[in-house]
Order: C-alpha cells, then structure tokens, then sequence
C-alpha cells in the first residue's frame, strides 16, 4: 500500500532520504506479479508554492497520480513480460498451442504430467557417412544439417506439435502436452507427410537438400510430457517406452 512521510526538520531526513534539505517522500508499489517488488518513491521541499505550509491532504492528489503512473508501469511491464514468454515459448510450440498457453496459467501448464503421446522422429540417414565425406568442409555440411531440421521443425510446427529436442541430425516432436489429444496420432502422420513432400522436392530450398534422405518413425501410447530439468537449466521434454519405440523406428 501506498506511504507518505512529512517531516520537520532536516535531522528527520535520514529515516527516509538519502538527500538533505528535503521535508516529505511518498511511496506507491507498481502493482502486477510481473513487478513484485517494484515501487515509486517521490521525495521534494516544501509545498506547491514554496512557502505553503505542507499537509498529508496536499499531497495525496499527487499521490493519486503516482498510483495511476505506477498501475500504467506495472501493466506495461506485465506485456513485456508476456511478450518475452511468447517469444521464448515460439522456440517449442506453433502460434496456436502458444494461444492456447497464455489463456491459462502458463506456469502450470508446463509442469510435467502423464498423458496420451504422440511422438515423431525425424533424422538424416547415413550422416556418419556424410560427416566423414565432408570432414574437409564440415560449416557446408551444416547448413545442410540445419535446412533439413528447418524443414523438420516446419512440418511439426505445422499441425501444432512441440519441439522436444535436437539430437545432431534428428528432431524428436510430440503432441498431446501442453494440449490434449483429440485426433490421436493423425496431426504427427500430417506432419510426416508434409516433412516427406519438402525432402522430395529439394528444387524447393535452392538445393541444399539434395544429398539429404531422411527416416521417420511416429509412434503413440503413454508417455510423460512437460519442462524437465533443474532450477538451473530446463526445457521441453517427453519420456516414456512410446519415446523408445519411435526411436527404433
């Protein structure tokens, strides 16, 4: 809650500014959970009118005003915050899961949790072959490698999948967390197939795809989905006999 201190003589000044010569502050906390912690502190000398005498009831339309100003900061910085998370959420989900996310309550809906699982592999075949016919210009050899996972990556994001991972040449998508099945595995074989039709046509992406041939292995069955890892480090992860299974595939 908002605080004014009127004080009357310089010797008072310490318990609330750092600066002398001043005779009242008020303090207004920004409100959001985005600015916990955060507040204005306005201190000056005297009264509007140099001379005037200073009383609690002069100075709270001032304070009515530093509220306004600190709601205005704290929704502004609440946006912000929101933007950050929707930026940081495009890495691993489509706009619509994304939607999705920011109607509910973000922070639970990334905890881990069991559910049905759709999981789909996607890798480069023979790239221990390719590593070592391109050992003498491994950057072109990259490019190659991220065209393919750029292609990957559109597919899943495409029918709404999540980005688990990136293992070197592969990518591992899945569907069903953070929003629950209601097709089963057909948005995971749509993307399949859309990954499929871009590596037959390479002419699409200038070439680079040309010495690419990918495998697919989908697989669906129960699995837990959720942010996975430490206080210090964590990202978006799937786990379970359905994981190991697509990989076999």
């Amino acid at each position: 809650e908002s605080t004014i201190h009127i004080w009357g003589t310089q010797d008072e000044s310490g318990s609330f500014t750092l600066a002398d010569e001043l005779n009242w502050a008020f303090c207004v906390p920004v409100s959001g959970v985005a600015s916990r912690g955060w507040c204005l502190y306005v201190a000056g000398h005297g009264g509007r009118s140099g001379g005037m005498a200073l009383t609690r009831e002069s100075l709270e339309p001032d304070v009515r005003f530093a509220q306004l100003l600190a709601q205005f900061i704290g929704s502004f910085h609440q946006v912000r915050r929101l933007k950050e998370t929707q930026t940081q959420l495009s890495s691993f989900f489509s706009p619509k899961v994304i939607e999705n996310l920011v109607g509910t309550t973000t922070t639970g809906a990334m905890v881990p949790s069991e559910r049905d699982i759709t999981v789909l592999f996607c890798d480069v075949r023979g790239f221990s072959r390719l590593v070592e016919q391109h050992k003498d210009d491994l950057v072109r050899l990259l490019d190659f490698v991220k065209a393919a996972l750029g292609v990957m990556t559109q597919g899943i994001l495409k029918y709404d999948g999540a980005i688990a991972d990136f293992q070197g040449d592969a990518a591992l998508g899945f569907w069903g967390w953070p929003v629950p099945l209601n097709e089963g595995a057909v948005p995971a074989c749509l993307a399949a197939l859309s990954i499929l039709d871009e590596f037959n046509h390479p002419e699409r992406h200038d070439g680079v795809l040309d010495l690419i041939s990918i495998g697919l292995g989908i697989a669906h069955g129960r699995a837990v989905a959720g942010q996975i890892g430490t206080s210090q480090q964590a990202k978006i992860g799937v786990f379970g006999p359905v994981v190991n299974q697509g990989a076999r595939i």
